[in-house]
């Protein structure tokens, strides 16, 4: 969310899955793109199951390799 700082985005996402049990993450549909030498960017359908919430999404990352190796440098997700 780029509304709140990484230690706020953190605390919610934990606070958010300590109720949940039975976590199940599936992906499909994965497809990757190439913006830059360095830059790649990895879209595919998400389905997020528990036992109190379920959804699925279309997620996009995008990866940025740098010296000590690759790191997500942006995430998306919207509803599908």
């Amino acid at each position: 969310d780029p509304k709140k700082s990484r230690s706020l985005w953190e605390s919610h996402r934990r606070k958010s899955l300590e109720e949940k049990i039975n976590i199940s993450v599936q992906i499909s549909n994965i497809k990757i793109y190439t913006l830059s030498k360095n830059i790649i960017r990895v879209a595919f359908v998400q389905r997020f199951k528990s036992n109190k919430f379920s959804d699925i999404g279309l997620k996009e990352l995008v990866w940025e390799k740098g010296t000590d190796g690759w790191k997500i440098i942006k995430e998306t997700w919207k509803p599908r």
